[in-house]
């Protein structure tokens, strides 16, 4: 176990120092306020050998008045899917030896994972739907309020890094 409370710049700085201390075979993200759908979700996943490189589920958005809004990752992934809409970090294993080469793009304030998994597809990894519900995603933090910054991290998306996948799509 690893434990450390310091200044970072920012979720995704945090998230690679976190990249640089893991020692698993696959790496989950989950922010303040999310959690595991339930006590069983890493057996379920984990549950036979798997062997591809992102592991992926559907999600909870759960909402501060209380209500919850089932989101369903698609059955089988695919470049022109992951161009067009998301999938929740909190819901993906990475393989650990992917991000520990290509750790997240700490020039994005929001959108490093989508970016990541852009670039995942397009150099070939493999994606597999677990088949459960990974976690419940609290709604209401950062990526809830969009400013300039983020909307010209966005068109940033948008025009550099979505546009070549589309081709090759």
């Amino acid at each position: 176990a690893y434990w450390c409370s310091e200044r970072d710049k920012g979720v995704y700085n945090a998230q690679n120092k976190g990249i640089s201390k893991a020692t698993g075979d696959y790496m989950i993200f989950m922010n303040s306020g999310d959690t595991f759908y339930d006590g069983h979700v890493l057996e379920h996943v984990f549950d036979q050998t798997r062997q591809s490189d992102v592991l992926y589920g559907d999600w909870i958005q759960s909402f501060p008045d209380g209500h919850e809004h089932v989101m369903e990752a698609p059955r089988k992934f695919s470049l022109y899917f992951i161009c067009n809409d998301n999938i929740c970090h909190q819901a993906m294993f990475i393989r650990s030896s992917l991000l520990k080469r290509s750790p997240y793009d700490e020039t994005y304030r929001l959108y490093a994972d989508w970016a990541k998994w852009i670039e995942l597809a397009l150099n070939g990894c493999t994606f597999e739907y677990v088949g459960c519900t990974v976690c419940r995603f609290l709604v209401g933090g950062m990526s809830c309020v969009i400013d300039d910054r983020l909307l010209a991290e966005r068109r940033r998306l948008d025009t550099d890094v979505i546009p070549p996948a589309m081709t090759e799509t």
